[in-house]
């Protein structure tokens, strides 16, 4: 684990609502662009995805006009890995707050859906039908690893892995991470 004060205060600053932590409200950006509502966890998940897949993913925008480098450079050089994204998750509940001596911007918060409950699938049809993998998809896969999010299955780190392989369109190395055959 190497989330550090500074990282933290980063995450409460540029991924959560008043420069906490929060649950809802906070907007960032997926690594393909689109824009998504959700809490300071997603925020470090979609981070977590970002250093999996390496550069130039690491250099996209994904809170706040800031990318992971950004955030890196705030945790003192150190990644953020997958189980500091439940660590956030538990400091989210308290919530966490950066101790902030000047006045900083902070997102508008925006009310987030109500997600629409899915059917429970077998692992390699969740695969299936997230095919071509989006780095939202390997966010969802690391929060089930870490017991915040049911994908109706038990993730595993082969699961993320081969996520990332798919994602980088490498089909034979997602299959024999996954065990699937897509």
């Amino acid at each position: 684990m190497t989330l550090t004060d500074g990282g933290k205060d980063w995450l409460a600053i540029n991924g959560g609502v008043n420069n906490c932590f929060a649950s809802s409200g906070v907007s960032y950006k997926d690594l393909e662009g689109n824009a998504h509502t959700g809490s300071t966890t997603d925020v470090a998940a979609m981070l977590v995805v970002a250093a999996l897949l390496g550069y130039p993913y690491t250099t996209k925008e994904i809170v706040n006009g800031k990318s992971y480098e950004d955030f890196k450079s705030a945790n003192g050089g150190w990644d953020l890995e997958i189980d500091d994204v439940g660590t956030v998750y538990e400091e989210q509940k308290k919530p966490y707050c950066a101790a902030v001596t000047t006045p900083t911007p902070t997102p508008t918060p925006t009310p987030t859906p109500t997600p629409t409950p899915t059917p429970t699938p077998v692992k390699c049809d969740w695969f299936s039908a997230h095919m071509p993998m989006m780095s939202v998809d390997i966010m969802d896969l690391v929060e089930a690893y870490l017991g915040i999010r049911d994908l109706g299955w038990t993730v595993t780190a082969m699961d993320i892995m081969g996520a990332v392989a798919y994602y980088l369109d490498n089909k034979s190395e997602g299959n024999a991470l996954t065990g699937c055959s897509l």
